[in-house]
């Protein structure tokens, strides 16, 4: 009989770690499922607050985007205009000295609307009469 026992005892004690394994194991795979569950949500939450976080940034490069550019144009729009103011008048300056000396060299101003060849060689005419 205390075989008989004994025997029991293993086939219990057997079931019971047969058990327990299979309940370790169980409580394995639920911890996995729910780590994976919990990180695919904190996942989700992490790429929602990209997406918050990008937007805004884009909000803020667009902003300062067209503040620099406000900045920008504030600073050029008057040197432009002060170096087209100065161009204009180098213009004149140059057209009155180039009518002065032609005139000195006998051209009359009608050749100034003839093409530049035309006028060069009727300068160049009045530069070898003149040696």
């Amino acid at each position: 009989m205390a075989s008989k026992q004994i025997k029991a005892r293993k086939i219990t004690t057997a079931r019971s770690s047969t058990v327990q394994a299979n309940r370790l194991w169980l409580a394995g795979l639920g911890a996995f499922s729910l780590t994976q569950k919990r990180l695919s949500k904190a996942y989700d939450g992490l790429v929602s607050e990209g997406r918050t976080l990008q937007h805004r940034a884009r909000l803020s490069a667009v902003k300062l985007y067209g503040e620099a550019q406000n900045r920008f144009n504030a600073v050029v729009q008057p040197l432009t205009h002060k170096a087209t103011q100065v161009a204009s008048e180098a213009n004149t300056q140059i057209e009155a000295n180039v009518a002065a000396v032609l005139k000195r060299l006998g051209v009359s101003a009608k050749t100034k609307a003839a093409p530049r060849t035309v006028r060069k060689a009727a300068v160049g005419k009045k530069l070898k009469l003149a040696k």
